[in-house]
Parts: C-alpha cells; sequence; structure tokens
C-alpha cells in the first residue's frame, strides 16, 4: 500500500473529484483524498493524500492560498466565470489600471465578501449550486476574507490578470464579479490557476501521466 502527499496539477476541465478517480486506478486500492477543492474551471495545485496521509490532511492545510487570475471586463454571468450565462452587460472603456489597483489595495483588510450562487455552501443543509439549478432562489452566503497581497499582471482591456495571495474561504470568482461592479461596469473570471497551496509549488507539481510513469515504474 502506497502512502504520502502528491502534488498534484489539476488541468482545467475536471472537478477535484474527477482528478482523483484518474489517480486511483495507478496506486493499488490505497485511500485517497484531496486538501482544498478547485473548481472544474480552475487548475493547479491540488495537494492530493494517499493512505495513512489521508489522516494528516488538516495538518498540512494552510489557510493562505496563491492563484493567478484572468477576468474579462464588459459582462456578468449568473457563476460569475466562463461556465454561467451572461446577467448583466455594460461599456468598460473608463476603467483604468489605477482604479483597479485602488480598489484590490481596499481589500487588504478582512472584509465580509459575498459566495457565488453556484457554490458548494449549504444553506438549510443543501448546496447553494444545488438549489440555483432547481431554480430556487437563496441568499447568498458571506464569509469574512482577506486579500493578503496581489500583482497585476497584465491589464489589456477587456482582460486583466492578477496574481494574489489571499486567505481561506476567499471566491476568487466573487473578487472578479466584485472588481466588475465597484468599477462601474461588469466582469467574469475567464481562467484561474492555483500557484501555491498548502506548501506545495505549481514549479513542483506533477500532471495525471507523470504520476502513472512515477507510480508504475
Amino acid at each position: 500500500m502506497l502512502n504520502g502527499f502528491i502534488n498534484v496539477n489539476k488541468p482545467s476541465g475536471i472537478s477535484s473529484n474527477k482528478m482523483l478517480n484518474i489517480i486511483k486506478h495507478d496506486i493499488d486500492g490505497s485511500k485517497i483524498g484531496f486538501v482544498g477543492t478547485l473548481d472544474p474551471l480552475a487548475s493547479g495545485v491540488l495537494p492530493v493524500c494517499i493512505g495513512f496521509a489521508t489522516r494528516l490532511s488538516d495538518y498540512i492545510s494552510d489557510p493562505i492560498k496563491e492563484y493567478i487570475l484572468t477576468g474579462n471586463f464588459g459582462a456578468e454571468t449568473d457563476t460569475c466565470d466562463t461556465e454561467g450565462k451572461i446577467i448583466n452587460e455594460s461599456k468598460y472603456d473608463h476603467v483604468e489600471k489605477n482604479n483597479l489597483n485602488t480598489y484590490l489595495k481596499k481589500l487588504k483588510v478582512y472584509y465580509n465578501q459575498e459566495a457565488p450562487i453556484f457554490s458548494a455552501l449549504k444553506v438549510k443543509g443543501k448546496k447553494m449550486y444545488e438549489l440555483a439549478r432547481q431554480g430556487i432562489e437563496v441568499k447568498p452566503k458571506v464569509r469574512q476574507v482577506k486579500l493578503i497581497d496581489f500583482e497585476i499582471i497584465d491589464f489589456e482591456k477587456p482582460t486583466f490578470k492578477i496574481k494574489i495571495l489571499c486567505s481561506k474561504g476567499f471566491y476568487v470568482r466573487s473578487l472578479v464579479r466584485d472588481i466588475g461592479r465597484n468599477l462601474g461596469t461588469h466582469a467574469h473570471l475567464t481562467s484561474l490557476i492555483r500557484t501555491k497551496s498548502s506548501g506545495f509549488d505549481i514549479k513542483d507539481s506533477f500532471s495525471a501521466n507523470d504520476i502513472k510513469y512515477h507510480i508504475t515504474n
């Protein structure tokens, strides 16, 4: 039986659970789990625990994560990313890089962030995305979060790219939505890469094919 942690690089387009199912075929029936889920759209660091290491997941879980996000101005979707339907559109010509920088600086304190309706947070025992898909209107959950640090990597309207360091419970999709609303337009997430999580760095991560090769050879 295998035991330990693997720094997995999850590709975009599959869920974290699907990634586990792919790896399961190569680990000889060992128990498996992950630390900190990633949405299907997101890619990057997914710490995977195997065997005895599944009992240690709480000890390695780090409340601080690093991401690189890409967003587009001009439209907001019901999921706050490219997988949803557009619910609001607006012009964005007036938005400048310094406006984005000023707004992000204001978030470097603990503040109340509204989670996306399409999220796994529960309301009365049911996940919000399940209720949303049934057409049931729910009041979004609000959690206290902090943008610890940020760097605007690119600003070429309608696209912007930002590296962020954020607290546990932080929804990047909500951040992009709020950027649009607070800069007098709308915005949605188009790409998300988790670059650091629980002591693991994307530069040291392994794809599913890498893992298969090293385990079976």
